[in-house]
């Protein structure tokens, strides 16, 4: 067995997640511009003269830019805040995939849990549930995670292609659509791979993507290598037309950031938020989930506002502040177990359980 941890860091806003700073939908927003993609637009570069350390949780908005934290309530999520609005904005392009990463499939209680846990056969991660549908509601919701793009190793000696995807994201619990954004890291191992040692000389492909399913997987243009340290955020506003999906890379001191409008037919439930490793729908298939060395979800955390209220609601992995939350423990094709979380306190955040750890199993 191979123990890996994964860490999963989250923006804070002590000041009120999207009260004031809700998600602006395109037909408002002219500092977005169309992409090839009919229902994503993608986020301008802000001006010069824009103010970031001034601006209004909505001006931020407009600019697809997280709200700002406080300064002396949460220097650190400050710091963090500071240097991902301060980063080089990509003006993105968007390729549809043949991958899905679509709604936890095939969920079953753990006979003898520790935690409230349950499997399934394509996610690992936390999840914090509310059956009120609260992320659906009130001002918005905002969920975020930082994490180190991992790096793949062969399961297998043969000629296999092997997925993975690590995201943050809201719903997908027993519903059918999943909003979200996050990495992908495939591999293609042959059978000159030795036993289970490191693949540096099979190809290995790493990506930034954005989804809401059922609509497809949009892989971007915004470079995530093995080993960077990366952001994912997702804001959410009811009253809003379209959302908004935030990509950082703070090893390039790169962001971007998209406007998506849910598919046909499409709305989110807002019954649930994620810190998932996945194994995607490709083709149609559920993919087969390479080994990884360490993986580390930290700071994980999210925030849900309600008009008029001076601090926004938080949640934590498997501690939200409404409802209840659940350990995923994934399950590989013959039913063994694959990937297992377990959740922790760090040094940011000493008094929740902000980190998420991974342990994987080997075949």
């Amino acid at each position: 067995m191979f123990s890996v941890r994964i860490v999963v860091a989250i923006f804070a806003t002590a000041t009120g997640l999207l009260a004031s700073s809700s998600a602006v939908s395109a037909a408002e927003n002219p500092t977005t511009k169309p992409t090839r993609i009919p229902f994503v637009r993608v986020f301008l570069s802000a001006p010069a003269d824009v103010d970031f350390l001034h601006a209004t949780n909505h001006q931020l908005a407009l600019y697809g830019l997280p709200p700002r934290p406080d300064p002396t309530h949460d220097p650190l999520k400050f710091r963090t805040w500071m240097a991902l609005v301060s980063a080089r904005t990509v003006e993105a392009s968007l390729t549809i995939t043949n991958h899905y990463n679509s709604p936890a499939a095939d969920l079953r209680p753990l006979q003898r849990p520790a935690v409230n846990s349950v499997t399934s056969n394509n996610w690992s991660g936390a999840v914090d549930i509310d059956g009120a549908n609260v992320f659906a509601g009130g001002a918005g919701t905002m969920i975020t995670a930082q994490w180190r793009v991992p790096i793949p190793r062969c399961d297998r000696d043969t000629n296999t292609f092997f997925d993975s995807s690590q995201w943050v994201g809201i719903d997908g619990w027993r519903s059918n659509d999943v909003l979200q954004a996050g990495s992908a890291v495939n591999i293609l191992c042959g059978d000159n791979i030795i036993g289970h040692g490191l693949v540096t000389h099979d190809p290995i492909d790493s990506y930034s993507w954005i989804e809401w399913y059922p609509g497809p997987e949009m892989r971007t243009n915004l470079i995530f290598h093995i080993g960077d340290t990366v952001t994912s955020t997702v804001l959410y506003s009811p009253t809003a037309t379209s959302q908004t999906l935030i990509l950082y890379n703070a090893t390039r001191n790169e962001r971007a950031s998209f406007s998506i409008s849910p598919p046909s037919g499409t709305q989110l439930v807002g019954n649930a938020i994620e810190w998932v490793m996945e194994r995607p729908l490709v083709n149609n298939a559920i993919a087969q989930l390479p080994l990884f060395n360490a993986f580390f979800f930290d700071d994980c955390m999210a925030e849900r506002s309600s008009p008029g209220a001076a601090e926004p609601v938080r949640y934590y992995p498997g501690e939200p502040a409404t409802g209840d939350a659940v350990l995923v423990r994934m399950l590989d094709d013959s039913g063994v177990s694959q990937v297992f979380p377990g959740i922790g306190a760090s040094g940011s955040t000493p008094d929740h359980y902000d980190t998420i750890h991974f342990g994987f199993f080997q075949n």
